[in-house]
């Protein structure tokens, strides 16, 4: 295991011993060794004893508050890496906005544009695609000579947003079955695809900024996207490239496979949710693709997404101490 989702409500999360044991009053629902959990994540009304809590700590094992819903609240993590020499340098970088920040922006979205035009060029693969489809791929090729031209992070950041606009222009192309898709919104989501897709993005950043915090860096001072309170940036930052390839490619699977239909959505107040039947599948969908076997671009190996999330955050962490230079992770 390398997640603990805690989502049943009113249960009590305790530590016995080595364990985390899950309650709800008497009746015993879990019971996890310690050293199987990587992080855990609650949702809603759920309480972890102070001992728990102390635990989690000693062994640096992130604990992640999230709503009933799945919209982040919190995170707490144990004492940090004592890695302050790279720390500092990002600090330095972050400062040098047309400098630095904008190299590693650049790649951060070359990344992403690579990556979403991939996509694309795999479902299109079926030979039934519209002009439209074939024109978006065209465009985010045309995006990505572009951006190479870009020397300042707004005008990087203007790219991205055409890209990702070109992107979902097209992306109910892509869905099967009785779903279907407009446009990309949010706060709130208005139908079940940018429903998951936020869903999505909210449990992947959470898997960047624990990945970041491990080797020492700072989620919360990016490049990209610059400093706001309480915004984990330098998470945004390293999950642009895997947005298209993790999360979008996950939820077109959950539907397309029929693993999810209308009947699990619900609209709350203009708001659409998924119901917590939907949520335990769209977690169980997570986490077994977190685990899919990939060959690694440029180790050359075969690993999984779970280890490439951690080996992004450690090229990031030896670029900023110029070692190597950044490299997106991209899919053939």
């Amino acid at each position: 295991m390398s997640t603990l989702y805690v989502t049943e409500q009113y249960t009590t999360l305790r530590k016995e011993e080595e364990r985390i044991k899950l309650y709800r009053g008497k009746e015993l629902i879990a019971d996890i060794p310690i050293f199987k959990v990587k992080q855990v994540v609650i949702f809603g009304e759920v309480t972890v004893t102070a001992s728990t809590i102390r635990l989690l700590a000693e062994n640096k094992i992130s604990l992640c508050y999230l709503s009933q819903w799945g919209k982040f609240i919190s995170r707490m993590e144990g004492d940090v890496e004592k890695n302050i020499i790279v720390r500092l340098k990002q600090y330095e970088n972050h400062v040098d906005i047309d400098g630095v920040s904008a190299k590693f922006s650049k790649a951060f979205i070359s990344g992403k544009i690579k990556n979403s035009r991939t996509v694309l060029m795999k479902s299109n693969r079926s030979k039934n695609k519209s002009e439209k489809f074939q024109e978006a791929i065209k465009e985010l090729d045309r995006l990505e000579r572009k951006l190479a031209q870009e020397r300042n992070v707004d005008s990087i950041r203007g790219i991205e947003g055409k890209a990702a606009a070109v992107y979902f222009s097209v992306f109910s192309e892509m869905i099967k079955g009785e779903f279907t898709f407009e446009n990309r919104n949010k706060r709130p989501p208005k139908d079940p695809i940018n429903a998951m897709l936020s869903f999505g993005y909210v449990l992947l950043g959470n898997e960047m900024a624990s990945a970041l915090s491990s080797i020492g860096l700072d989620p919360y001072i990016g490049f990209l996207h610059r400093m706001r309170y309480g915004r984990r940036s330098l998470a945004l930052d390293l999950m642009e490239e895997f947005r298209a390839l993790f999360v979008d490619r996950l939820v077109l699977s959950i539907v397309n496979n029929k693993i999810l239909k209308e009947s699990d959505f619900e609209n709350v107040l203009g708001e659409v949710k998924m119901s917590k039947k939907a949520i335990k599948k769209f977690l169980k969908a997570y986490e077994a693709k977190k685990y899919d076997e990939i060959y690694h671009p440029i180790f050359k190996y075969k690993t999984n997404y779970q280890q490439c999330f951690h080996l992004q955050a450690r090229i990031l962490s030896k670029s900023l101490m110029e070692e190597v230079d950044y490299i997106p992770f991209l899919i053939r």
